[in-house]
Protein backbone atom coordinates (compact mmCIF):
# COMPACT_ATOMS: atom_id res chain seq x y z
CA UNK A 1 0.00 0.00 0.00
CA UNK A 2 2.85 2.74 1.09
CA UNK A 3 4.76 1.68 -1.75
CA UNK A 4 2.19 2.05 -3.94
CA UNK A 5 1.01 5.58 -2.71
CA UNK A 6 4.62 6.58 -2.84
CA UNK A 7 5.39 6.18 -6.29
CA UNK A 8 1.71 7.65 -7.51
CA UNK A 9 2.64 10.48 -5.62
CA UNK A 10 6.12 10.36 -7.70
CA UNK A 11 4.53 10.45 -10.96
CA UNK A 12 1.60 12.92 -10.04
CA UNK A 13 4.59 15.91 -8.77
CA UNK A 14 8.20 14.36 -9.65
CA UNK A 15 9.13 17.92 -7.97
CA UNK A 16 7.53 16.77 -4.36
CA UNK A 17 10.98 15.52 -3.06
CA UNK A 18 9.38 13.85 0.25
CA UNK A 19 7.87 11.20 -2.12
CA UNK A 20 11.20 9.83 -3.02
CA UNK A 21 12.29 10.20 0.04
CA UNK A 22 9.48 8.27 1.89
CA UNK A 23 9.87 5.49 -1.12
CA UNK A 24 13.50 4.99 -1.41
CA UNK A 25 14.00 3.32 2.18
CA UNK A 26 10.58 1.34 1.83
CA UNK A 27 12.07 -0.28 -1.35
CA UNK A 28 15.32 -0.99 -0.10
CA UNK A 29 13.64 -2.45 3.08
CA UNK A 30 11.61 -4.85 1.03
CA UNK A 31 14.28 -5.98 -1.17
CA UNK A 32 13.17 -4.32 -4.95
CA UNK A 33 16.49 -2.87 -5.47
CA UNK A 34 15.70 -2.35 -9.52
CA UNK A 35 12.88 -0.36 -8.04
CA UNK A 36 14.92 1.38 -5.94
CA UNK A 37 17.41 1.83 -8.18
CA UNK A 38 15.10 3.54 -10.81
CA UNK A 39 14.17 5.48 -8.17
CA UNK A 40 17.45 7.18 -7.40
CA UNK A 41 18.17 7.96 -11.08
CA UNK A 42 14.52 9.55 -11.11
CA UNK A 43 15.40 11.58 -8.06
CA UNK A 44 19.27 12.56 -9.30
CA UNK A 45 17.75 14.12 -12.81
CA UNK A 46 15.16 16.13 -11.02
CA UNK A 47 17.19 17.29 -7.83
CA UNK A 48 20.40 16.32 -8.66
CA UNK A 49 21.87 20.01 -9.42
CA UNK A 50 19.12 21.46 -6.04
CA UNK A 51 21.04 24.14 -4.10
CA UNK A 52 18.36 23.27 -1.15
CA UNK A 53 20.42 22.13 1.84
CA UNK A 54 17.55 20.40 3.06
CA UNK A 55 16.67 18.79 -0.88
CA UNK A 56 20.16 17.60 -1.07
CA UNK A 57 20.97 15.57 1.86
CA UNK A 58 17.63 13.70 1.72
CA UNK A 59 18.46 13.14 -2.06
CA UNK A 60 21.63 12.28 -1.24
CA UNK A 61 21.02 9.93 2.12
CA UNK A 62 18.31 8.47 0.15
CA UNK A 63 20.14 7.56 -2.88
CA UNK A 64 23.97 6.36 -0.52
CA UNK A 65 21.70 3.64 1.42
CA UNK A 66 22.68 0.91 -0.77
CA UNK A 67 26.38 1.31 -2.55
CA UNK A 68 25.40 3.75 -6.07
CA UNK A 69 27.13 2.98 -9.61
CA UNK A 70 30.25 4.55 -9.87
CA UNK A 71 29.16 6.73 -11.94
CA UNK A 72 26.56 8.48 -9.61
CA UNK A 73 29.15 8.92 -6.95
CA UNK A 74 30.32 12.28 -7.72
CA UNK A 75 26.84 13.84 -8.62
CA UNK A 76 25.92 12.54 -4.97
CA UNK A 77 29.29 13.75 -3.58
CA UNK A 78 28.20 17.13 -4.68
CA UNK A 79 24.80 16.94 -2.99
CA UNK A 80 26.45 16.18 0.09
CA UNK A 81 28.74 19.23 -0.28
CA UNK A 82 25.64 21.77 -0.93
CA UNK A 83 24.28 20.05 2.53
CA UNK A 84 27.37 20.61 4.69
CA UNK A 85 27.81 23.99 2.99
CA UNK A 86 24.38 24.99 4.89
CA UNK A 87 27.14 25.08 7.76
CA UNK A 88 27.76 23.78 11.95
CA UNK A 89 25.45 26.25 12.88
CA UNK A 90 22.69 25.18 10.90
CA UNK A 91 20.06 23.15 12.84
CA UNK A 92 20.40 20.20 10.73
CA UNK A 93 24.00 20.38 10.81
CA UNK A 94 24.34 16.85 12.03
CA UNK A 95 21.88 15.17 9.39
CA UNK A 96 24.12 17.20 7.09
CA UNK A 97 27.22 15.70 8.38
CA UNK A 98 26.28 12.44 8.62
CA UNK A 99 25.19 12.38 4.56
CA UNK A 100 28.78 13.87 3.94
CA UNK A 101 30.46 11.32 6.10
CA UNK A 102 28.14 8.26 4.39
CA UNK A 103 29.05 10.25 0.91
CA UNK A 104 32.61 10.27 1.64
CA UNK A 105 32.72 6.32 2.98
CA UNK A 106 30.84 5.52 -0.36
CA UNK A 107 33.71 7.17 -2.37
CA UNK A 108 35.98 4.54 -0.51
CA UNK A 109 37.39 7.85 1.31
CA UNK A 110 37.26 5.99 4.62
CA UNK A 111 39.63 8.34 6.59
CA UNK A 112 37.23 11.26 5.83
CA UNK A 113 34.30 9.54 6.57
CA UNK A 114 35.54 8.86 10.09
CA UNK A 115 36.37 12.65 10.43
CA UNK A 116 32.50 13.45 9.62
CA UNK A 117 30.73 10.54 11.28
CA UNK A 118 32.44 11.04 14.42
CA UNK A 119 30.91 14.11 15.24
CA UNK A 120 27.73 13.06 14.07
CA UNK A 121 28.16 9.90 16.70
CA UNK A 122 29.36 12.18 19.33
CA UNK A 123 25.94 14.42 18.93
CA UNK A 124 22.86 13.37 21.42
CA UNK A 125 19.26 14.48 20.98
CA UNK A 126 18.33 12.05 18.10
CA UNK A 127 18.83 8.17 18.39
CA UNK A 128 18.10 6.93 14.67
CA UNK A 129 20.68 9.19 13.38
CA UNK A 130 23.34 8.37 16.34
CA UNK A 131 22.81 4.91 15.44
CA UNK A 132 23.25 5.08 11.57
CA UNK A 133 26.40 7.32 12.29
CA UNK A 134 27.45 4.44 14.64
CA UNK A 135 26.79 1.50 12.14
CA UNK A 136 28.58 3.38 9.27
CA UNK A 137 31.45 4.58 11.46
CA UNK A 138 31.83 0.85 12.15
CA UNK A 139 31.91 0.05 8.41
CA UNK A 140 34.71 2.92 7.61
CA UNK A 141 37.10 1.64 10.79
CA UNK A 142 36.57 -1.75 9.81
CA UNK A 143 37.58 -0.84 6.09
CA UNK A 144 40.83 0.83 7.42
CA UNK A 145 41.44 -2.28 9.96
CA UNK A 146 40.60 -0.77 12.90
CA UNK A 147 38.43 -3.79 14.29
CA UNK A 148 38.57 -3.25 17.61
CA UNK A 149 36.69 0.61 17.68
CA UNK A 150 34.87 -1.17 14.72
CA UNK A 151 33.24 -3.60 16.98
CA UNK A 152 32.61 -0.76 19.74
CA UNK A 153 30.87 1.80 17.40
CA UNK A 154 28.79 -1.29 15.95
CA UNK A 155 27.84 -2.62 19.49
CA UNK A 156 26.87 1.25 20.65
CA UNK A 157 24.33 1.51 17.33
CA UNK A 158 22.85 -1.97 17.97
CA UNK A 159 22.50 -1.07 22.00
CA UNK A 160 20.49 2.19 20.66
CA UNK A 161 18.26 0.76 18.36
CA UNK A 162 17.30 -2.33 20.67
CA UNK A 163 16.83 0.02 23.80
CA UNK A 164 15.55 3.25 22.72
CA UNK A 165 14.50 3.06 18.83
CA UNK A 166 12.59 -0.35 19.43
CA UNK A 167 10.31 1.80 22.30
CA UNK A 168 7.25 2.01 20.76
CA UNK A 169 7.10 5.98 21.37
Amino acid sequence: GAIRNFNRSVTADPTNHDAYHYLAPLLVQTGDSGAYRKLCERAMSQFGETADPVVAQRIARDCLILPPPAASLPRLAKLADTAVSAGPTNTLSADYEFVKGLAEYRQGHFAGALEWLRKVAAQEGEPARTAQADATLAMAEYQLGQTNAARAALAKGIKIAETVLAQPD
